[in-house]
């Protein structure tokens, strides 16, 4: 068995202090660092010397790199910085607090509740949703590459991220920058993959797209739901042999594999369809995939079906680019203004002549011809000292134009004492006819509810 190389105490590109082997795989170790110019810490990935050597391996790393740091979401691993010194090749990313997948299925009697499993799955589908639109598949889709993070300050709580980009297949509408350096898998390489966790396409070296990582999302859910792969064998573990049963067997039913995990039928129906052997039979899309997934999990639980919005669409930098259904606040604002217009357009209808049957019911609101209008003291003081020497001088000058005015402030005070009413019928010109201003203050005090 080969030993893990440990580069724990080296600086690289005179920056990247490596503090301790926190993680290794086939291919690279992962390293808790320190960047010495900003005091953070960090991971730091570097490339095993001995795949550094081949042309390959080192392609898929830079790819990695520059794949995930063009590709800014919240269910990705950011990366920051590649270079290499000394013949190591490295990568810079966020450094994650938290488990993978894989260990907590482990400590979990090896199987997860349904619920759980859901909320952890739609996280990755939208990250994949998010690569598959900018011409990335994974290809690796697994427990070990979906890490569960700690929030900080919340415990409990954890964000799903989904990690190694480093066998990702750049497919044809690919930005080119990106898509020359992703090389096409040569067979001296192998198969790319872990071979439980491979589509019936992969392992037949078919022509594949994005729906191989569909089928690698039905197997994880298998496991994290039941608790075992769908392909495996236990008593002579063979990739080959797992590999043929992936292309000739069926999936065992979960609900007749664990009957105690109570699985909900439409679950296990999503499940066993992402599992087809055929990419044509699985669900599309990893944006079908989630809907399903919630359309299932919101009808067991009789909630009632939301607003079509599944996945909400990012940019380039991650930001929500949003469709999604309208907000209330615009629709009740829009209902107001149309209220509000309507109301002013049959004021100023009213204002334009006497409307005879609104006239008449205003004549009714007044009284008995010759009642004297009701004394308050909010009424007493609608008129300020300034406006009364302006009617005093009206008076002088146009006795006439003096009685239409008081008149006026009389029917005013009747039907509304509000002095912003009064104010509103001060500002209108004393030319106006003495109908049309009563039918109008009728119809506005009526379609305001403001009629005492």
């Amino acid at each position: 068995m080969q030993s893990v190389p440990d580069f724990a105490g080296m600086t690289l590109g005179g920056r990247y202090h490596l503090v301790k082997l926190i993680g290794h795989g086939g291919m690279a170790t992962v390293y808790e660092a320190l960047d010495v110019s900003i005091l953070k810490r960090v991971a730091v990935k570097v490339l095993s010397p001995h795949a550094g050597k081949t042309d390959d391996y080192l392609a898929r790393f830079r790819q990695e790199a520059l794949g995930a740091a063009q590709m800014k979401h919240p269910h990705l691993i950011d990366v920051t910085d590649f270079g290499i010194d000394d013949g190591l090749a490295f990568l810079v990313m966020e450094l994650l607090e938290g488990e993978p997948l894989s260990e907590r299925l482990d400590v979990r009697s090896r199987m997860l509740p349904w619920r759980e499993a859901v909320s952890i799955i739609l996280p990755v589908c939208e990250a994949l949703a998010f690569a598959h639109e900018r011409g990335l598949i994974h290809r690796d889709i697994k427990p070990g590459n979906i890490f569960l993070a700690e929030e900080p300050g919340r415990p409990g709580k954890y964000t799903v991220k989904l990690l190694d980009l480093g066998i990702a297949k750049a497919l044809p509408h690919l930005d080119p920058a990106l898509r020359a350096a992703a090389p096409e898998t040569r067979a001296t390489q192998g198969t790319p993959g872990t071979p439980e966790y491979m589509s019936p396409e992969q392992v037949l070296s078919e022509a594949i797209d994005h729906r191989v990582d569909i089928y690698a999302l039905g197997v994880t859910l298998y496991r994290m739901l039941t608790g075992d792969l769908p392909f495996s064998c236990p008593q002579s573990p063979s990739p080959y042999r797992v590999q043929r049963m992936h292309v000739e067997l069926p999936p065992v039913s979960l609900r007749q594999l664990r009957p105690e995990a109570q699985i909900p039928e439409a679950i296990e129906a999503i499940v066993l369809k992402a599992l087809a052997k055929r990419p044509e039979e699985r669900q599309s899309s990893a944006q079908e995939l989630a809907a399903a997934l919630l359309a299932a999990e919101r009808a067991e639980l009789g909630m009632p079906e939301p607003t079509p919005m599944i996945i909400q669409e990012r940019g380039r930098d991650g930001s929500r680019t949003g469709f999604g259904p309208s907000q209330p606040r615009l629709l009740t604002l829009i209902t107001v203004l149309s209220g509000f217009l309507t109301s002013a357009a049959v004021f100023m209808l009213c204002m334009l002549g006497p409307l005879p049957g609104v006239n008449a019911f205003a004549n009714m609101l007044r009284g008995p011809e010759g009642a004297p209008p009701p004394r308050t003291r909010r009424g007493a003081r609608h008129v300020r000292p300034r406006r009364r020497r302006v009617a005093r001088r009206v008076a002088e000058r146009n006795p006439t134009a003096s009685n239409m005015a008081q008149e006026r402030r009389a029917d005013l005070v009747r039907i509304n004492g509000d002095r912003r009413t009064y104010y509103a019928g001060a500002f209108l010109g004393d030319g106006l006819h003495e109908g049309a201003i009563r039918s109008g203050f009728a119809v506005g005090a009526m379609l305001g509810g403001r009629i005492v």
